[in-house]
């Protein structure tokens, strides 16, 4: 076994990667790591496995007895084979793995049961699998994946309680015919959950590119953003979609866009805002009602739509109007207008005019982007008329989704 110590007031030796202290241990054939007990070999705690090459292990398998660290140079060049029924790699510790290739041939390739206080890193790591990686947290702190690629026959669980799941520029394909690629059980629980830059590619009708089931995101913030969805299965799937929890999803190609998570609405029915010629702005109110559906918005005075979420998120608002005046060929201008909680300061986001032509006119539908609202910043119209007569919005929709 060729053990380095490392000083960490000093650069590494060769074969050793910059570890904040302990020992590496280069891997160039079985004979290096731990002996076999069972067909288990015990990874150390506090000990970085460093294969320099693709070791082969038959149908031997790691078992963590802590924290392990394991790296390479490339995944193309560095990593672990088995073809065993029991996991390649298990245990309730951190796992840091970087560079490498987990491969198993007989059955999951990473069963963790990560623990209070600890993590899960995956970095620029690929996994070939025969059946779904399971990752259960207890109260553990994070899920980071990112860079890495799933293939082989399922992707993976994620279940449990955890502080953060932060997955970026991972890639699904080549799985097998009823595979499901991401998979977030019922009963996981999240503080920050960020799906990004992504790619979900089902290759088989059967397959499902990414499944949350119903109790998971609304607990949470955070976002399923920029991904890519493609192929003939299913995605999502599961409860949670693009259409049933909105504020979640943005900019995800093979989707459709995310559906309106605030509505403000007022119609004839409703107490109408007259203008009169010459005079300054006016907010136009009263008689707005707040949709069905709305997710992380609220009305907290009568016109104005306020972001109750967490994360800062920039948002698509869509406005149309319906304004009457007394006589042709009048113009009326609108502007929409944003309250900064933070900063305690409204500024003007958008503006437009009505040509206003007959005596009424659903005369003003438009769509603009809002920079990021923070939590408790809020949007709202005004209304001007300057053009000799007076003007009355008689009905109004603004929705927002997020951009």
């Amino acid at each position: 076994m060729s053990v380095v110590d490392q000083d960490p007031g000093g650069p590494p030796p060769a074969t050793a990667t910059s570890l904040s202290g302990g020992n590496v241990i280069v891997v160039d054939d079985v004979s290096d790591l731990p002996l076999a007990s069972g067909g288990v070999r015990t990874l150390a705690d506090g000990i970085a496995y460093h294969p320099r090459s693709i070791i082969d292990l038959g149908t031997d398998v790691f078992a963590m007895a802590g924290d392990c660290t394991i790296y390479g140079a490339a995944s193309s060049v560095s990593g672990f084979t088995t073809n065993s029924a029991s996991p390649l790699i298990s245990g309730s510790g951190s796992l840091t793995a970087h560079d490498v290739c987990l491969i198993n041939t007989g059955g999951k390739v990473l069963a963790l049961t990560t623990g209070s206080g600890k993590g899960v890193h995956l970095d620029s790591v690929d996994v070939s699998n025969a059946a779904a990686d399971t990752f259960a947290g207890t109260t553990a702190k994070e899920i980071g994946i990112h860079g890495c690629h799933w293939e082989g026959t399922e992707g993976f669980i994620v279940s449990g309680a955890w502080v953060d799941l932060d997955i970026t520029t991972t890639v699904w394909r080549d799985l097998g015919s009823t595979a499901t690629m991401l998979s977030v059980a019922s009963g996981a629980t999240f503080t920050l959950f960020i799906i990004d830059d992504c790619f979900f590619i089902t290759d088989a009708a059967g397959q499902t590119g990414l499944s949350i089931a119903a109790a998971v995101l609304p607990t949470a913030e955070g976002e399923v953003r920029g991904c890519a969805f493609t192929g003939a299965g299913t995605y999502p799937g599961g409860a949670i979609d693009q259409t049933t929890v909105g504020w979640w999803f943005s900019g995800n190609p093979g989707i459709e866009d995310s559906a309106a998570i605030g509505e403000l609405a007022f119609t004839g029915n409703a107490v109408a805002t007259v203008i009169t010629d010459g005079t300054s702005w006016h907010a136009i109110a009263p008689g707005w009602t707040l949709g069905a559906s709305v997710e992380r918005f609220d009305e907290p005075s009568d016109g104005q739509m306020r972001y109750t979420g967490k994360e800062a998120k920039r948002f698509q608002v869509n406005v149309g109007m319906t304004v009457e005046s007394a006589g042709n060929g009048k113009t009326a201008n609108i502007r929409a207008r944003k309250y900064d909680a933070s900063a305690t300061t409204t500024s003007t986001i958008a503006t437009g005019d009505i040509d206003i032509r007959t005596a009424t006119q659903p005369v003003f539908q438009a769509r603009f982007f809002v920079a990021p609202l923070e939590q408790n910043d809020y949007i709202f119209f005004e209304i001007g008329s300057g053009d000799g007569t007076d003007m009355t919005v008689i009905d109004a929709t603004m929705s927002v989704h997020v951009a």
